[in-house]
């Protein structure tokens, strides 16, 4: 069976640890699969999948700060790009075409003839779409209204979905698949950064956008600041204003305990290290990166939000209002107090299912993409 996956980045957050997981699985059990994607440079395509896995540029990136010339000519090049690439797509004859992100490759998909064709929503559209990534709310509900199916992350992601879009009549729900295994294994990769034994650390792992909410994890340490000694990493990258916003508020307020990582092909083996994980978005859908802590044994603090509410057992950490000075109490008790730590930590290891969250997922989304 030959598989396109249309996607945006490579290298970004869980949407696109989820898009390896399934395009390296499916490629190991024989199927064709092809990753359309938009890479910021050439060489992100580098080991990010299986070899197995082809990839294909689908578009040009914009340049920046170009003339009024450079502008147009540059906007006729990406034209005839996309055109040619669309050219060679249709000529491969895929059995499956699938949407695996919201935006472009909503549109993109359709495009590609295809026997079966799928969207993926992995966000909770409230949140995320008060301008609409097309032209109109209308519109986009006739985009997605074409798909075969429309596959939602969780409950939370297709509630959001209707609530924004309306009832296409082509909605399911399939769960993000973790591939436990695959974290535990490279959780145990020498790390370039090490812990101070000397201190506590909280790590927080994820796109340094304003949705993710970091202004309070840093208040909350400006707060505990010379009451309580211990680090934070923050992993992910940004390259927006909010991102430059976070760095200078840091060095604004002395916060030398805060690290500012970036982006990391193997951030688990950061995660491994933490004594706490925090999770502060005001919006998921599922909550990728706090399971992702769970299943090395870290103990979470997340702020409320449906997808936190849906897939979080408090007996393994403690969901709060979205407050700094909510998150630096718990955090001073958390830390003051090591044994509800390890509490929390005995908890994970006793009743944290890790076998629901691989094997059964990815199955159900391959009998789906299969089933032609």
């Amino acid at each position: 069976m030959k598989i396109l996956f249309n996607h945006t980045h490579v290298h970004i957050g869980g949407a696109e640890s989820i898009l390896r997981i399934l395009a390296d699985y499916l490629a190991n059990r024989g199927h064709s699969v092809t990753v359309a994607a938009i890479p910021e440079k050439a060489s992100d395509f580098d080991g990010a999948y299986d070899p197995k896995v082809k990839c294909i540029r689908a578009r040009l990136n914009k340049k920046r700060d170009s003339g009024k010339f450079e502008k147009i000519f540059g906007g006729i090049i990406r034209k005839i790009y996309r055109l040619m690439v669309l050219a060679y797509m249709n000529r491969q004859h895929y059995d499956v075409s699938i949407a695996f992100i919201e935006g472009l490759p909503a549109t993109d998909a359709l495009q590609i003839k295809a026997k079966k064709r799928f969207a993926w929503i992995h966000c909770d559209l409230r949140y995320f779409n008060e301008k609409a990534w097309h032209s109109s709310i209308s519109e986009e509900h006739r985009v997605y209204e074409k798909y075969d199916n429309v596959v939602c992350v969780s409950g939370v992601a297709k509630t959001g979905y209707i609530e924004t879009l309306g009832d296409t009549g082509n909605l399911i729900v399939r769960y993000n698949p973790v591939n436990w295994h695959d974290i535990r294994e490279k959780a145990n990769d020498r790390c370039p950064v090490v812990k101070d034994p000397s201190k506590p650390l909280i790590v927080t792992v994820g796109t340094l956008g304003k949705i993710k909410n970091y202004g309070i994890l840093l208040e909350a340490v400006k707060q505990l600041k010379n009451i309580i000694p211990f680090d934070v990493w923050m992993i992910g990258k940004g390259g927006s204003e909010e991102e430059k916003r976070l760095k200078e508020y840091t060095k604004e307020n002395d916060l030398d305990n805060v690290r500012f990582l970036g982006y990391q092909k193997n951030p688990y083996c950061y995660l491994k290290q933490a004594d706490l994980f925090v999770s502060t978005s005001i919006s998921e859908s599922y909550g990728l990166a706090v399971q992702e802590a769970l299943v090395l044994g870290k103990p979470v603090i997340a702020v409320r939000c449906p997808g936190i509410e849906e897939a979080f057992d408090e007996r393994f950490g403690r969901i709060i209002d979205n407050s700094a000075r909510e998150l630096a109490d718990n955090i001073r008790d958390l830390f003051g107090e090591p044994s509800k730590l390890r509490d929390y930590s005995r908890s994970i290891a006793e009743d944290y299912q890790v076998e629901s969250l691989y094997e059964e997922r990815i199955d159900a989304i391959c009998r789906l993409i299969e089933e032609i």
